[in-house]
């Protein structure tokens, strides 16, 4: 219906259930997901500067942002990087 697909299937204990099984759909995954976020990176540079000649502690703010927003970009290649190695 409506192009969606639905699947199903029986969950063991202690298993996690994951449409993206295999490790090609997890590197996918992973790759779409640092578009978005490289997408977004130059809206958040040009909100951070024009915010910050306004408000002194919300450039604090987005500089704390732009640090996690650093690590999870690293911790996305790394996870890439340890899935190529897998295949």
């Amino acid at each position: 219906m409506s192009s969606w697909v639905i699947f199903q299937r029986k969950v063991q204990p202690g298993d996690t259930p994951d449409i993206y099984s295999d490790v090609e759909s997890k590197i996918g995954k992973y790759q779409r997901i640092i578009t978005y976020l490289v997408i977004f990176l130059p809206i958040l540079i040009i909100f951070m500067t024009n915010s910050s000649n306004r408000y002194g502690w919300l450039s604090f703010v987005m500089a704390l942002f732009i640090l996690l927003y650093a690590y999870t970009m690293i911790q996305l290649f790394r996870r890439i990087s340890q899935l190529k190695t897998k295949r």
